[in-house]
């Protein structure tokens, strides 16, 4: 299937260029305004990109602020210096979170699981985007962002944190995690949208 390619940002050229040097610096305000600018993009790959059988299972918005998620969490790998540049790097990370929930979901209909939990991370092997090597000093400022991240995760209530871990960090669907946190697959779907979110507000404001 053909996905779009190309798009704008809704910021100026220069703009751009001030975010994209403050969020190198450290600024998870800057580096938000950038990666909120590129949701109306990501939406519209996510409605392409994802099977009609799992729009129910996975909608759009949920991929798209995982997508949001990941990406602050690993700026530090993004090595452009264009819009352009940022919009591939981002809709390569949709798409990857796209092909892992679609090979999740084969694998889990193929071993008709009902009530296995937890599962074993291992079994989903989720993929890392890679662009160039980072340097040293990026290397640097992923390592202050990934302590800002489990700062702000430490400081959640812990059905949200757990909630987090669970989609995350060990790759669980929704239908899953609902059996680990004794909810509907509805109500744990809006407990990790609001975990995310708050955890990137948090984000936003830390200096």
């Amino acid at each position: 299937m053909h996905y779009e390619r190309s798009s704008k940002l809704p910021l100026e050229n220069d703009e751009i260029s001030r975010l994209l040097c403050e969020a190198r610096a450290g600024s998870s305000e800057a580096l938000g305004r950038l990666i909120d600018a590129g949701r109306n993009y990501l939406m519209a790959i996510a409605r392409q990109a994802i099977p009609d059988a799992l729009k129910a299972k996975a909608g759009e918005s949920d991929l798209v602020q995982e997508t949001a998620f990941e990406a602050q969490r690993d700026f530090a790998s993004f090595g452009g210096e264009s819009a352009d540049e940022l919009l591939a790097w981002l809709r390569r990370i949709l798409l990857n979170n796209v092909s892992n929930f679609s090979r999740h979901y084969e694998q889990t209909e193929k071993r008709k699981v009902k009530l296995e939990f937890p599962l074993d991370s291992s079994g989903h092997n989720p993929s890392e985007i890679k662009d160039r090597g980072p340097s040293p000093s990026a290397c640097a400022i992923s390592r202050e962002l990934q302590q800002r991240i489990d700062a702000c995760l430490d400081r959640l209530p812990s059905d949200m944190k757990r909630a987090i871990v669970l989609r995350n960090r060990e790759h669980l669907s929704f239908a899953e995690m609902s059996l680990l946190l004794g909810r509907s697959i509805d109500a744990t779907r809006k407990l990790w949208v609001r975990a995310i979110e708050r955890m990137q507000a948090e984000l936003r404001d830390v200096k």
